[in-house]
């Protein structure tokens, strides 16, 4: 059908076509042109630039060699048409705009004398290597050389738009001239930006390799990696920072070149699993598109049952357990993965055995560093170490960390390669357990800590936990039982999901049977462990006199009030002294102010307590702490920061950074951290014998009058007015009293030794606090370390500061802003307050409070590290300062929260709970 057709066939159509249809695709003719012209690159403005370019560093070149008279010229060596001598002449006239004195000169001759006339403007000294690029200066020499030629060159004089007049156009070819242009240099740079991952790694393995903690197995697999070419080490390094499993050929996009031979050299090397390995009947069937899944199905299946993917996975997984009559079950399994393999595409799986090699080499590079995933809340990925992104920022200096000294601790915390692989499993181990449960597999979380267990029961020995116990608290995270411990607190949360509260207490009963690892988190153990048996196993009694020994044990006060809490709750119910409770001391509680916030129109999914407030442009969704800061600003303060513990954490660095950052200077060794009360089976029986003498149920036998004489007159009467009826069958009650609680195969306090080596042994480890060279802070910071390997510099700081003026004490806060600004540190955000709103905040604040709040971050940094007040108010001309905690409806305050606010209170702070009440409406009124 033509195109004038076209209209006339539409119109007479009782349906009207779309517009777009009617549009007629332009048709792509092939040029008549010669070979040579096709594969020309067409000329554009870019063209023309650079060539200006090029011809302005030439005529520099020149006249930084003192000749001012010659000129730059550039000779193509292609067909020059009478086509391409138009456009030429066309372009150069309107985008360089020439002068009215230089006029363009075409040369009328014939092609011999223009050739001469070329070859003489071209002097000797223009074309030497080092002052023309080598391939325009190659092409000038070939041309001077060549024989005269026939076709007409256009000479072209014009003024360059890069102010260069001494610049001569001769036969303006401009694909000819860009051929010989040089890459351009962001391409070289951009490429090597992109391949950091192998850089990188290479840097790792040459600063990892050095401390001989790898087998000769590792090794070996090591130096083969590198032996692969430079493409192949990035894309399998890309790869192995993906989730480890089988990934599609089709989700495999980077911009590298030749990915497939790669990919086809790294399964040659065994760095990689192709198809061919996957023999997962499951994990096949997944990777399966829908349409071949189900064609698969009705293949070996029922066809009427093969109707959706999973409905079709769940009859192949069952035909495939089916047994054959001749060869058995495994030949059903292995004709559809066989048949499986045939319809998948490509795929491939990393290597186990290189993958854990490269983890090892990351984890010892990132060990206590600022990027350590197993520690801190860094950039996680798959394998339990930091991406490899992330660590070349830090190995290229783009994050600037304080100044310290670092201590090469490794030697001693890993004696022999074995010792290393065995913690970097159980790393593994704890990672994966983490992101379980981060993620809510809970099923899959139950079956993996099973197989964690299993592994760590058949390696965990005394001896190694006597060694890991030795340790300062703050390097014990860097050892085998440290990830015991873990493994074990982990277990018990995932039993407690899946209601096995048992199994949860034997695990809690386990870690709490020792006190050399963990002291800072045993308030938490004890505290789930008194909730699972008080509220799930019903057995408030053992609650009870297992509170009364976790208020004996050494924990934080915070914890301690959440047991005082439980305890005092349980002997009132059963009117039982504790003396424990007499001397415990609660927190003061801070006075409630309560302001009226109207919620919005409707629910928001995902989130809770979400208010609505009305300015210039109209509503707008706030939360509690927008609506509390608003209404305070009308009540005499003139800032308002909602910014939590990071407030008082930037306020806590700038003033004291020096002392935060410094390393241990103590030469007294520092005395060992007390003791705790270990959870034993005779702890728990002493209890019970103390708190519960003598049964609370009567014994009731089959004799009545030994029942008249244990029953009280009321009873009797009562059952004299029923004596008429048929008596009913008497049930013999089993005498119940207090007994021990019962434990299972997870109750296993046999693993730890009764006795640990002090502390004192290995002293010297105290002021290894620095390890990495990409630390934020000190690693002992939040451990009674911190404190005493800096006692005197801490008491000498904090006596200058409450002996300075409250001007002082601004300016040592602005100084260390913004010479410290942009340093990477654990505490904060440098974007939390800017150094006015810092200089302001701290003029308002008395400094005996300052100084006091410092005090407690430095004594006991671990405790008070979260839980401060959500917004802090003030006012510069008043220089008054309020701190509130903000709680929605529905909202309590913690524990930590409490404390906060007890040590405030106990300053003379003004600091309240501001309790926001919500007013339902259907449209806010302005």
């Amino acid at each position: 059908m033509s195109l004038s057709q076209s209209p006339s066939k539409s119109s007479s159509s009782p349906r009207k076509r779309s517009p777009r249809k009617l549009i007629p695709r332009p048709v792509k003719r092939k040029s008549v042109s010669s070979s040579s012209e096709s594969n020309q690159v067409p000329k554009t403005l870019h063209h023309f630039f650079a060539k200006q370019t090029a011809k302005a560093k030439a005529t520099k070149i020149l006249r930084s060699n003192g000749d001012t008279s010659s000129k730059a010229l550039v000779i193509g060596d292609s067909d020059s048409d009478e086509k391409s001598k138009k456009l030429g002449k066309h372009l150069a006239r309107k985008l360089f705009s020439p002068s009215p004195t230089k006029r363009t000169n075409v040369a009328q001759g014939s092609g011999d004398e223009l050739s001469q006339e070329a070859t003489s403007t071209i002097s000797s000294e223009v074309l030497t290597e080092d002052r023309v690029p080598n391939r325009e200066s190659d092409a000038c020499e070939s041309n001077s050389q060549d024989a005269p030629r026939s076709d007409t060159k256009l000479l072209v004089e014009i003024i360059s738009p890069l102010k260069e007049p001494n610049v001569e156009l001769v036969d303006d070819d401009t694909d000819e001239v860009m051929g010989r242009l040089p890459e351009p240099e962001t391409s070289t740079s951009k490429r090597a930006t992109q391949n950091y991952e192998a850089q990188t790694f290479r840097h790792a393995y040459e600063k990892a390799i050095k401390k001989e903690l790898f087998s000769y197995k590792d090794k070996k697999l090591l130096s083969s990696f590198f032996v692969l070419n430079e493409g192949a080490q990035e894309l399998w390094l890309r790869l192995y920072q993906r989730k480890h499993q089988w990934i599609l050929r089709s989700r495999i996009s980077y911009n590298i070149d030749h990915i497939d031979s790669l990919l086809k050299e790294l399964v040659e090397a065994g760095f990689l699993y192709d198809k061919t390995h996957l023999n997962d009947l499951k994990i096949l069937l997944d990777l399966l598109p829908q349409k071949n899944v189900v064609a698969l199905g009705r293949t070996f299946c029922d066809p009427k049952k093969c109707t959706t993917k999973a409905a079709t996975i769940e009859e192949l997984i069952i035909h495939a357990g089916r047994k054959d009559a001749l060869f058995g079950a495994q030949r059903i399994r292995h004709n559809i993965v066989k048949c499986g393999q045939q319809l998948i595409e490509q795929c491939y799986f990393i290597e186990d055995s290189i993958a854990a090699a490269v983890t090892r080499i990351l984890t010892l590079v990132s060990l206590g560093s600022h990027f350590d995933t197993f520690t801190t809340a860094a950039d996680k990925s798959d394998h339990g170490v930091c991406n490899l992104f992330t660590i070349s920022q830090f190995m290229r200096g783009n994050y600037f960390f304080p100044e310290y000294t670092v201590v090469d601790i490794v030697p001693t915390l890993f004696s022999n390669p074995e010792e290393f692989a065995l913690y970097c499993d159980a790393r593994q181990y704890v990672f994966r357990l983490s992101k379980l449960t981060e993620t809510q597999k809970w099923d899959t979380a139950l079956t993996k800590f099973e197989e964690a267990y299993k592994w760590f029961m058949s390696s965990c020995t005394k001896e190694r936990f006597s060694k890991d116990a030795a340790l300062p608290g703050f390097l014990q995270r860097f050892s085998y039982s440290y990830c015991l411990m873990r493994c074990l607190v982990i277990g018990a949360e995932i039993f407690e999901r899946h209601k096995r509260y048992q199994d949860a207490i034997d695990l809690y009963y386990t870690v709490l049977s020792q006190t050399s690892l963990q002291q800072n988190r045993r308030g938490m153990y004890w505290i789930r462990l008194l909730l699972d048996i008080d509220s799930h196993l019903k057995l408030p009694r053992n609650s009870l006199c297992l509170a009364s020994i976790g208020l004996k044990d050494s924990i934080a006060p915070q914890h301690m009030f959440d047991i005082y809490t439980r305890a005092k709750r349980l002997a009132e119910r059963f009117e039982i002294f504790l003396p424990q409770l007499e001397r415990f001391t609660p927190p003061i509680e801070a006075p409630i102010e309560v302001i009226y916030g109207q919620l919005t129109k409707r629910d928001i999914i995902g989130r809770r307590n979400v208010f609505a407030t009305v300015d210039e442009i109209g509503e707008k969704i706030v939360g509690p702490e927008a609506v509390a800061i608003e209404h305070y600003l009308q009540h005499g303060y003139t800032n308002g920061v909602h910014g939590e513990t990071r407030s008082i954490h930037m306020l806590f660095a700038v003033l004291c950074w020096d002392v935060l950052f410094a390393e241990p200077l103590e030469t007294e060794p520092v005395p060992p951290a007390p003791k705790g009360i270990a959870l034993t089976l005779e702890a728990e029986l002493q209890a019970i014998k103390h708190l519960f003498k003598k049964d609370d149920v009567v014994n009731i036998s089959d004799n009545d009058d030994e029942v008249d004489a244990s029953t009280s007159p009321a009873k009797k009467r009562r059952r004299d007015r029923q004596s008429k009826r048929p008596p009913p069958k008497k049930k013999k009650v089993v005498p119940v009293g207090v007994q021990l609680i019962p434990h299972r195969e997870y109750f296993r306090p046999d693993l730890f030794p009764k006795e640990v080596t002090s502390h004192r042994r290995n002293a010297w480890l105290q002021k290894a606090s620095y390890i990495n060279e990409f630390q934020s802070g000190p690693l002992d910071l939040g451990y009674p370390e911190f404190y005493l390997n800096r006692k005197r510099a801490i008491d000498q700081h904090l006596a200058t500061l409450e002996s300075i003026t409250s001007d002082e004490m601004v300016s040592i806060a602005k100084k260390n802003y913004v010479l410290h600004s942009g340093r990477v540190n654990p505490l904060f955000s440098w974007e939390v307050l800017s150094v006015d709103e810092v200089t302001s905040l701290v003029a308002c604040i008395p400094v005996t409070v300052i100084v006091a709040i410092c005090r407690q971050l430095l004594v006991d940094f671990r405790f008070y590290r979260s839980g401060f007040p959500d917004i802090i108010l003030w006012n510069e001309k008043t220089r008054r300062w309020k701190v509130v905690e903000v709680k929605g409806p529905g909202d309590i305050l913690s524990t930590k929260q409490r404390y906060w606010m007890h040590l405030l209170l106990s300053l003379g702070v003004d600091c309240a709970t501001c309790r926001i009440v919500s007013v339902h409406s259907r449209k806010i009124r302005i």
